[in-house]
């Protein structure tokens, strides 16, 4: 009675995980008149709302992100990509029959002078465009159109990969708590009989 309690207890819950993501697809049942579909997929958009809703309350607001490209590495970077490029452009626009002895020191002076009114200039620009971009950057619609375009088996597939450790102790636990509830009903047949 334990081993078969324990086993009944174990594919109980094997069962019920996959359920959780399968079918994909409905299926329909004639006879009994019923359509199965497992839980996760046919409730694929208002799952996905529901974590775009927590990654954007809980785990990664629009300050969070503002916050990031506000640091002064991403100041540094964008500065020196904007040095980049004008130099790019300059050295395309330079005269070839200038003397290029002249390239030189008006880079350096241009570089030095640029840089200066970069630095100057990136807070102000920041300031003005923060509430557009805040307004506009919808962290909450990113993650549940991703999300919603999933292909249901990668979904699954990633469900599986952060908690196969964890849906494999539930499957065992049902075979666990089976052998328990087995040895007491043998307990209780025993006391009875």
């Amino acid at each position: 009675m334990p081993a078969v309690a324990a086993f009944v207890g174990w594919i109980t819950n094997v069962i019920a995980i996959k359920l959780l993501f399968r079918p994909h697809e409905p299926v329909r049942i004639p006879i009994l008149g019923i359509e199965i579909q497992g839980v996760l997929p046919r409730r694929k958009r208002a799952i996905a709302k529901a974590i775009a809703e927590v990654v954007e309350e809980e785990l990664l607001s629009k300050n969070d992100v503002w916050a990031k490209l506000e640091s002064p590495e991403i100041e540094d970077a964008l500065v020196r990509r904007i040095l980049s490029l004008i130099e790019k452009r300059v050295k395309e626009a330079y005269p070839s029959w200038f003397p290029e002895t002249f390239l030189f020191p008006i880079s350096y002076f241009l570089n030095g002078w640029l840089e200066r009114k970069l630095r100057e200039a990136i807070p102000e620009i920041r300031d003005k465009i923060r509430e557009e971009v805040l307004e506009r950057l919808t962290l909450k619609d990113i993650v549940e159109g991703k999300v919603n375009a999933f292909d249901f088996k990668e979904f699954e597939g990633i469900v599986m990969r952060v908690a196969s450790r964890e849906l494999r102790f539930v499957e065992i636990a049902g075979g666990v708590l089976g052998l328990l509830i087995g040895f007491i009903q043998l307990a209780i047949i025993k006391l009875m009989g």
